[in-house]
């Protein structure tokens, strides 16, 4: 199910420029956190459970040193699971400044078995990514890929948004990145919309900063059909609250539990 490890909500990078200047630095505030979510299909006035999903960040250490854990897993309902059984995990360690050491993908999708490791080496101009990819328990592939500036994956590009002064940006406001997925470095935009109110199907209200997330194919021209929404929440987190990725019938909504 493509949108419940999107996130990845949380849904979700290598920066090559920022239209909003210099002044949208980085800075590791967030706090250790374990975040669920319910993820509907919608379409029109129907709404049906299609899955859960559960966003962490856990303190650790990696190769020794200090280190964070950034999880997302994903899983359909008993209804869907007689369709497709989806159990994916997204699992990212990062530095303590959120830079992104090891990222692996592994999916289980009806009979479809996937696994993709990506290891990462930093330097001044560029990131290298070495990446393994299995299927079905299979080594397919094992390569290199080369990108300009610093490079995240689906799931570290949640929090290195989430790490951003968001609150200096403005309206229309586009962040410019690239972010490894399975063999490719794809070009991808987070857009500054506005700040916008999200109410829960519970009717309890979040005051929020909305983005539209852009994506780009291999070739660098846009997606339409990929265009997701985010909402984040104005507290100190910046929590994710609501992710919406369209399908060719209706959306795909990931929402945070009350």
């Amino acid at each position: 199910m493509k949108y419940i490890c999107t996130l990845s909500l949380l849904l979700v990078f290598v920066i090559n420029a920022f239209a909003i200047g210099k002044q949208n630095n980085p800075s590791n505030n967030l706090k250790p956190e374990n975040l669920e979510y319910d993820v509907f299909f919608q379409w029109g006035f129907i709404w049906k459970k299609a899955g859960s999903a559960n966003l962490s960040l856990i303190p650790t250490a990696f190769d020794g040193e200090p280190a964070y854990k950034m999880m997302l897993t994903g899983k359909t309902t008993p209804f869907f699971d007689k369709v497709t059984k989806v159990r994916d995990t997204l699992m990212t360690y990062s530095n303590s400044n959120l830079v992104p050491i090891f990222n692996e993908k592994t999916l289980y999708e009806g009979d479809y078995r996937a696994k993709d490791l990506l290891t990462y080496k930093h330097h001044p101009e560029k990131t290298i990514g070495q990446v393994r990819i299995f299927r079905s328990g299979t080594l397919r592939l094992d390569t290199t890929i080369a990108v300009n500036g610093k490079a995240f994956d689906m799931i570290s590009i949640v929090y290195y948004l989430r790490s951003l002064d968001i609150a200096k940006l403005k309206p229309g406001d586009i962040i410019t990145t690239n972010v490894f997925s399975g063999r490719h470095a794809y070009k991808m935009q987070f857009q500054y919309m506005t700040d916008k109110p999200y109410k829960t199907p519970s009717n309890k209200v979040y005051n929020c900063y909305y983005f539209k997330m852009l994506f780009y194919d291999k070739n660098g021209k846009l997606n339409k059909n990929d265009e997701m929404e985010i909402w984040l929440a104005k507290d100190e987190q910046k929590t994710p609250i609501h992710m919406a990725g369209k399908l060719k019938i209706g959306y795909l909504r990931s929402i945070i539990k009350d």
